[in-house]
């Protein structure tokens, strides 16, 4: 083989490794379950890509925990996931605010909400969110209706032949007995003192 055809060969074979090792590790999700009082059921979507979409309703009041499962991958795909949910009300009391929060049961593994266009449908984004809560606030998510939340999560690469887990757990805030109270008090003393007028 001569001297410029051997050199042809091994840069082509450097070329094509260097593009191998060169390839972007990421996390990728492998599975998502879903458990807690408030569930009435979960459909999640196609689990390949870097967006996830998936629709969760609350039949009762109380926390939902989706547990993810995160496994070594090499891109395109992977973490950081862009998620699109529709959260569905059907608990017969209207959300009053909205909070997401990341547990990492097993380790700190950096799992965490990236950007500032965290977004649900009708709620604020409180100044109190940060890299590892969401809270919503501001707005009303009625019985039987749905809202969709938009957000980012940056899932790392646990490394070859590693997994670990993380839970999104998902709690709705409703009036408090004392605020519904107070606010009939209120509307009470108002239908009183129109009364006196009359």
């Amino acid at each position: 083989m001569k001297k410029s055809n051997r050199i042809a060969l091994v840069s082509a074979i450097a070329l094509v490794l260097g593009t191998v090792g060169a390839a972007n590790a990421v996390g990728t999700v492998t599975q998502i379950e879903a458990s807690g009082p408030g569930l009435g059921s979960f459909s999640a979507g196609d689990l390949t890509g870097s967006s996830l979409v998936w629709s969760k309703t609350f039949d009762h009041f109380g926390a939902v925990t989706l547990l993810f499962t995160v496994e070594h991958g090499i891109g395109p795909g992977g973490s950081p996931y862009t998620i699109a949910e529709t959260i569905h009300n059907n608990t017969g009391i209207d959300f009053t605010d909205f909070h997401f929060s990341i547990v990492e049961p097993s380790a700190n593994n950096g799992v965490v909400f990236t950007g500032s266009t965290s977004a649900l449908a009708g709620f604020n984004l409180d100044p109190s969110s940060g890299p590892r809560n969401l809270n919503f606030t501001g707005g009303t998510l009625f019985n039987g209706s749905g809202a969709v939340a938009a957000f980012t999560l940056n899932m790392p690469d646990p490394g070859n032949g590693n997994t670990y887990q993380f839970e999104l757990v998902q709690t709705p805030s409703v009036p408090e007995p004392g605020a519904w109270a107070l606010m009939i008090a209120g509307l009470l003393g108002v239908a009183g003192i129109a009364r006196r007028k009359l």
